[in-house]
């Protein structure tokens, strides 16, 4: 669901497979994130690129993690 590249000192987060973060899927998405934020301690940016819709538990994902 969640792809991750680097470039440089930045992870790059692309949400594939879907164009919503919602309620369905907002825990995965949360999960993968913020492990990836503990383990490599260095900036994180997410791709929104393929996402056409986010609900209310989407946008509180992006906002807690």
């Amino acid at each position: 669901m969640i792809e991750f590249t680097q470039a440089d000192n930045k992870i790059i987060a692309t949400i594939v497979d879907t164009n919503r973060i919602n309620t369905v899927n907002a825990a995965s998405i949360k999960k993968s994130i913020s492990e990836k934020i503990d383990q490599s301690g260095i900036h994180l940016i997410v791709d929104l690129i393929n996402i056409k819709f986010i609900d209310s538990t989407g946008i509180g994902v992006l906002l807690s993690a």
